[in-house]
Parts: structure tokens; C-alpha cells; sequence
């Protein structure tokens, strides 16, 4: 919500400057609505609105999970992920845009030269920066000082958060270059296979590999995570009896 009253506030700073300033070289013009027109732009601005559709579903996917696994331990060290993700996000998705905007002068021209020089100029940065952020965030000194900043003295949560800043780190790099060739090809008029490289990204990998892991993790437990069942017991001194997950033994320690 903030980011699109952010759009219309930008737009009211462009349209007050140009009532103010009616001799200005470049002027804006209405003309009749056309729908082919803007169904042309609807199109080509697919893309962003697959990737926030498919981030959110990531979220809501991941959330469910750690909710009925490891409860707010889990909640808080996802959070510590996305707090990750949003600072990485914005240096990977800057880079992405400003060769969007590049190739989108290059493209119609045909200029190759233009074109390669602006796209291994992208991939470099996207390489170097993700690299260089994926051993930072290995560094053991690194991951204990960003815990202590965002969970302070929940140090229970330490642990699954140190776990999931060591799977973001690992995917960083994959994830830059995804969103590099996404808007790459959105950029070169390929908007269907740019939505289609979010959500292979986002929705049907992170689905395939979650899946995956819970199926190695013994089956009582999985199926707690996947039935979104809570671990619990019979407390002493009181006659409560709450459900146990399939396959768990009340008696077990």
C-alpha cells in the first residue's frame, strides 16, 4: 500500500511541475483512451505483479510450515530471512531495472554492441554482489551480530534463525540471476516467459524443495508439518489432553 500511494505521490509531483511550468520542452498530452494500448502496457507490467503475486504466496507457503513446526522460534527467524531479503532485493532488483531500461533503448535500435556490453555489465554486478553478500552472510561473526540485531535477547530463536540465514545465502546468487533474466526478457518482449520465471522461482521450486525435505524429515514429524498439527502433551496436574501428531508417541521424551 505504501509503495503505490509512493507511485501516485510521485505522479502528482510530475504533473504540479508541469502546470507550473508551462514552457517546458517536454509536455505531457491526453489523447483517447485505447483500450489496445493499454492492455499493451497492462502486459508488459505483468511481470512485477507475478513476482509480488508468487512472493507472497513464497511467504504464506513458508509461514504455514514454520507456524506448525517450530512455532514462533521458526516465525521470528523467518522474519530475520525477510528482513534479509528486503535489503538484497532492492540492490539486485536496481541493478536488474537500470539494464531494463538500457536494452529498452538498445533493443529497438538493434544495437548488439549496446546490448552485450549493458548485459555483461548486469551479470557482473549481479555475480560480484551476490557472491560477496552469500560469504558475508556465511561468516559465523556476521550471522551472530545480524541475530542479536533483529531478535535482541530472544536468544531461543538464535538457532533456526542462524539455520535460515544459512539457506538464504546459499540461494542468493540464484536469485540474482533470476531476477536478471527475467527482466531481461521482459525487457525484449518476452513478458509470458518473464511471469513464467517467477513462478518457477518462486512458487514451484520453493514448493518442490520444502516438499522435498519434509519427505527426508522421519514421517510422524512431516506429517505434523504438512497437516499443520501443533506438537503438545499431557500436562502434570491437570486432566487436559490435546491431540499428537500422527505417528508421535505421547511417551517418548
Amino acid at each position: 500500500m505504501t509503495t503505490s500511494v509512493s507511485y501516485y505521490a510521485g505522479a502528482a509531483v510530475l504533473v504540479l511541475y508541469y502546470v507550473k511550468n508551462r514552457d517546458c520542452l517536454l509536455q505531457p498530452a491526453l489523447y483517447r483512451l485505447s483500450l489496445r494500448l493499454i492492455g499493451h502496457i497492462a502486459l508488459q507490467g505483468m511481470p512485477l505483479g507475478v513476482s509480488r503475486i508468487t512472493t507472497t504466496y513464497k511467504s504464506f507457503f513458508l509461514n504455514q510450515v514454520l507456524a506448525a513446526g517450530v512455532s514462533t522460534a521458526g516465525l521470528a527467524a523467518y522474519n530475520v530471512q525477510v528482513q534479509l531479503n528486503y535489503l538484497t532485493n532492492s540492490l539486485f532488483m536496481s541493478i536488474a531495472l537500470t539494464m531494463s531500461m538500457m536494452l529498452c533503448l538498445y533493443y529497438p535500435e538493434e544495437n548488439r554492441r549496446g546490448l552485450i556490453y549493458t548485459m555483461s555489465i548486469a551479470l557482473s554486478y549481479e555475480v560480484f554482489f551476490g557472491l560477496g553478500v552469500t560469504l558475508l552472510l556465511r561468516s559465523q561473526p556476521v550471522m551472530v551480530l545480524i541475530t542479536w540485531f533483529y531478535l535482541g535477547v530472544n536468544v531461543e530463536s538464535y538457532m533456526t534463525a542462524h539455520t535460515a540465514i544459512y539457506y538464504f545465502a546459499l540461494g542468493l546468487t540464484g536469485q540474482a540471476m533470476s531476477v536478471l533474466f527475467a527482466n531481461y526478457l521482459n525487457s525484449t518482449g518476452r513478458t509470458l516467459l518473464s511471469d513464467l520465471v517467477y513462478i518457477l522461482c518462486d512458487a514451484v521450486l520453493v514448493t518442490l524443495m520444502v516438499t522435498a525435505r519434509l519427505h527426508r524429515i522421519p514421517p510422524g514429524i512431516s506429517d505434523a508439518f504438512r497437516n499443520r498439527t501443533v506438537f503438545s502433551a499431557r500436562f502434570p496436574g491437570t486432566a487436559d489432553h490435546v491431540r499428537y501428531a500422527p505417528g508421535h508417541d505421547p511417551d517418548d521424551q
